[in-house]
């Protein structure tokens, strides 16, 4: 059995056990009457419930030097199918594999750290790969916390939602394009008023190997402030500034980097949406972005998404076609870089234990306008998976 077909195998018996450990009804939480002759409701936990509390080591809310230990982690495997004019792919991507730890300790206390594990198990090297996240929070209050460690600097509407929880397989392109990893720094969150406010300063310089601080390098400012127009809408401003040192590879090619956005809910309707601005530090070339997502809950399992994104570039080589799926497909040797890239993407997620456990199929169709007629790029990309995390 190949690599990939033993990925798939796994992941199938990923979908499939759930399904029947489930049964019709999989809430939560469900309150269960007693009857007439009782005044008291008992609380029933379904199987998932159980499942999903056994990475829970220790917790006592009543301990004031530890309340809590839980193994924390997440796991990402996709079926890729890519058809275009300049090369196919056909493939089982193991996109996300992390393990961890979470302690809340001393009441208003986080200390977090996640690891990247292999993913690719036919390469050599070892299995924990690197740090993904390292870092202890404090939140004295519910309307402000304080981080300092290795985090995400949260800027887009897609790139501030965890991979846990987006509605689609990958963010837009342009995303992709222009967010920083996730990098050491001291992050404030809070409310002021009527506005949340977001404040944050990085150093850019990572090892290559686990991915632990290098102090000796450039620096990050990000600023975001945000803010409930309506009961159904919040709409949010943000900004990142980076000046890098050569040698970091942290913050792609991103000098400014503007966001405004949006997230909206009603009823059963979503809607988020996203303007972005960058400026690139190699040739100061501007580029610009649009995000239009709505989604609709078809019921309390089942979910449509479809996004809309439009990428730009004033110069003539500002974007360049997705590295994950469009690039891996192209067998012709031509180009990768352009100035205009559409794509649109239709899917369906079903919720088997909410975003913990989760299956997802989409279909994504690209365009990008090349330099020469090379590197111009038009196919359809076919995802099939699970996410699941605890």
């Amino acid at each position: 059995m190949t690599n990939t077909q033993a990925a798939l195998a796994v992941a199938l018996t990923l979908m499939g056990t759930p399904l029947l450990l489930a049964g019709p009804h999989t809430a939560p939480v469900g309150k269960v009457p007693t009857g007439e002759a009782f005044s008291t409701e008992v609380e029933h936990k379904s199987v998932l419930d159980q499942i999903w509390n056994l990475p829970v080591l220790y917790s006592n809310e009543d301990n004031p030097i530890i309340q809590r230990v839980a193994l924390i982690g997440r796991y990402q495997g996709q079926y890729v199918n890519v058809d275009s004019d300049r090369g196919n792919l056909s493939d089982w991507f193991n996109r996300r594999f992390r393990m961890g730890t979470k302690i809340n300790f001393l009441e208003d206390f986080k200390f977090e750290t996640e690891f990247n594990l292999q993913t690719v198990f036919s390469r050599d090297g070892r299995f924990v790969r690197n740090f993904d996240t390292l870092f202890i929070e404090w939140k004295p209050q519910d309307d402000f916390a304080l981080a300092i460690g290795k985090i995400k600097p949260k800027i887009t509407q897609e790139y501030h939602t965890s991979s846990k929880q987006i509605l689609t397989f990958e963010r837009s392109l342009l995303v992709d394009q222009t967010t920083p990893a996730k990098i050491y720094g001291l992050q404030a969150t809070g409310k002021l008023s009527d506005f949340d406010y977001r404040l944050a300063g990085f150093t850019t310089g990572l090892d290559s190997d686990w991915l632990t601080p290098r102090f000796n390098s450039g620096y990050s400012l990000l600023a975001g402030l945000g803010k409930d127009i309506s009961d159904a809408t919040n709409v949010r401003v943000d900004y990142l500034f980076n000046d890098p040192s050569e040698e970091d590879f942290s913050t792609r090619d991103t000098k400014h980097l503007v966001s405004l956005n949006s997230a909206s809910e009603f009823d059963r309707w979503g809607l988020n949406t996203d303007l972005i601005f960058a400026r690139v530090r190699r040739n100061s070339d501007d580029l610009f972005g649009l995000v239009i997502m709505p989604y609709y809950d078809i019921s309390d399992k089942l979910q449509a998404v479809l996004r809309y994104h439009f990428a730009a570039s004033d110069g003539p080589d500002g974007i360049r076609s997705r590295s994950r799926y469009e690039r891996a497909a192209i067998d012709d040797g031509g180009g990768t870089r352009g100035d205009r890239y559409h794509s649109v993407y239709a899917g369906l997620n079903y919720y088997i234990y909410d975003h913990k456990l989760k299956l997802m199929t989409g279909l994504e169709y690209a365009n990008l306008k090349g330099v020469t007629d090379s590197s111009d790029w038009d196919g359809w990309t076919y995802l099939a998976g699970v996410r699941l995390y605890f």
